[in-house]
């Protein structure tokens, strides 16, 4: 079950990929309405690839069906919990999936983040607005103004 939720994470994820390369290929060529959706594309894809095709193959197919059955084990460690480990994954990928639709900042649609969830307090002092909302919880997560976070990303550049 782990192995057929990260072939359908896998061909969500390269739909995704798809029309976000559509929306590259020619530069006149728009299939976005802005560039807010293409980000919202963008983070919906890198969080389906990881978290609902390489985690559940990785960690659920070969970790809970072909380790124990390479070891010769009767069964799995805990069977029912890892039954219900699995059942909410496909949850977890319908709530995400439906966030593409949810309304967003300032009447846009989804969360586009884009490329990483992690430098949200630097964003806003580069010019770039995710929306108050995401802001807000950057702020808040990091516990510091975002001139101590800037100053901790400029020793990585």
């Amino acid at each position: 079950m782990y192995f057929a939720l990260a072939i359908v994470g896998g061909l969500v994820g390269g739909g995704l990929s798809v029309a976000m390369r559509l929306e590259l290929q020619e530069p006149a060529l728009q299939y976005f309405a802005d560039g807010h959706m293409y980000n919202v594309f963008v983070t919906a894809h890198g969080l389906t690839m990881i978290f609902f095709m390489v985690m559940p193959a990785m960690m659920g197919g070969f970790g809970n069906w072909l380790v124990p059955l390479m070891i010769g084990a009767p069964d799995m460690a805990f069977p029912r919990m890892n039954n219900v480990s699995f059942w909410l994954l496909p949850v977890a990928f319908v709530l995400l999936l439906t966030s593409l639709f949810v309304e967003g900042p300032a009447g846009e649609l989804g969360a586009g983040t884009g490329l990483s969830l992690e430098s949200m307090g630097v964003l806003p002092k580069c010019g770039v607005h995710l929306g108050p909302r995401i802001e807000k919880k950057a702020e808040g997560a990091y516990g510091a103004k975002h001139t101590e976070v800037e100053a901790l990303f400029a020793r990585w550049r």
